[in-house]
């Protein structure tokens, strides 16, 4: 099974989030996330800056971070946001926190960073480790004609990467997007 689709299914079975495992957590670990929680609250309303965020993971750790983020839709929609708009600062970030994702994190992430990839390819391929992650995953349902208009903007953005450093990371891009663009039209069933 690939690992795009294993994320996929992982999220779709429920339970198995961040926020369900958040209950599993020791008294140490969930005193530590309610305080970063309350931390991050405390804001008013308002999204931590990339550098706090940093300072945050740097004290608290990436997973307890994450869970803090994702835990509060007042904070995580907007960071998804800065994500999604190819901002080195929060690409920084997510490339920090994707090592702590689980299924419902990561494909929310992921989405983001497809988005980002369709701004700024070279600055997603730069910044984020993993290359399933910053150009694996993709809405499956959807009009064959839009999908795949949507992986033909994709390629093209990422096959228009000329920096001779980044083209090992481009070309695995390209492989992991065809095999996700015919898996994705096979499963819609478009020809």
């Amino acid at each position: 099974m690939k690992r795009s689709e294993l994320r996929s299914r992982q999220c779709w079975r429920g339970g198995t989030g961040l926020a369900a495992q958040s209950g599993r957590l020791g008294d140490s670990a969930m005193v530590s996330s309610l305080l970063l929680v309350a931390t991050i609250a405390m804001r008013n309303g308002q999204l931590p800056t990339a550098e706090e965020l940093h300072s945050q993971i740097d004290e608290n750790g990436p997973k307890q971070t994450l869970l803090a983020l994702y835990n509060d839709h007042a904070q995580w929609t907007p960071f998804l946001d800065r994500i999604a708009y190819a901002s080195l600062p929060w690409l920084e970030v997510a490339n920090r926190l994707l090592t702590a994702s689980d299924a419902g994190a990561a494909n929310e992430l992921e989405f983001a960073l497809g988005d980002a990839l369709n701004k700024n390819a070279e600055r997603v391929l730069r910044t984020i480790d993993d290359i399933d992650f910053a150009c694996g995953l993709f809405s499956l349902a959807g009009n064959c004609d839009d999908l795949t208009h949507a992986f033909t903007q994709r390629e093209a953005a990422v096959r228009a990467i000329e920096v001779p450093s980044l083209q090992k990371k481009r070309v695995e891009c390209l492989a992991v997007i065809v095999e996700l663009r015919k898996d994705t039209l096979e499963y819609n069933k478009c020809r």
